[in-house]
């Protein structure tokens, strides 16, 4: 092999290494890498992705991910970027791994649920588990609305000080 042969391999490996840093699935989401992904919100590595959440936008350039380390996260970026809109959104199943869609999952708040972000929200797949695991975190099962609440609550709090 020459050598522009072997800068052009080199290239291609790169591009290819490149283009799959947090890939998404065809037409779904992402597949993290724990330890090496980072959160596009706060820049923290991800590294426990039953608390990870991810979003799809699609704009004329294509379609694009966006992965955070937490669901509050997700919150602050859609507050922060108001005009970004996304066309689908994932949570971590908090009890076994694996995504569950934004829209339906059932979610448990409590505060005594430490999650990286501190928001204190997971997703669940089922309604059985999340009464479960609300019933042991002494916390309750809230809908979209009442998360982001939550998390505008929380962002007021950390601003006043």
């Amino acid at each position: 092999m020459t050598r522009s042969q072997a800068a052009l391999v080199a290239a291609l490996a790169l591009v290819m290494g490149l283009a799959s840093c947090g890939a998404p699935e065809p037409d779904g989401p992402p597949r993290l890498r724990l330890g090496q992904d980072e959160c596009v919100e706060c820049g923290m590595i991800i590294s426990d992705d039953r608390f990870a959440a991810a979003r799809e936008i699609v704009e004329s350039r294509g379609r694009r991910v966006e992965v955070f380390d937490d669901l509050g996260c997700l919150f602050d970026r859609e507050h922060s970027m108001p005009e970004v809109r996304a066309t689908r959104a994932w949570v971590g199943n908090h009890a076994g791994g694996g995504w569950v869609p934004l829209e339906s999952a059932v979610l448990v708040a409590s505060d005594e649920m430490h999650t990286p972000m501190g928001f204190g929200v997971a997703a669940y797949t089922s309604s059985a588990e999340a009464v479960k695991a609300a019933e042991r975190l002494k916390g309750s099962i809230i809908d979209q609305a009442a998360a982001r609440e939550r998390r505008a609550a929380q962002s007021l709090r950390r601003t006043d000080g």
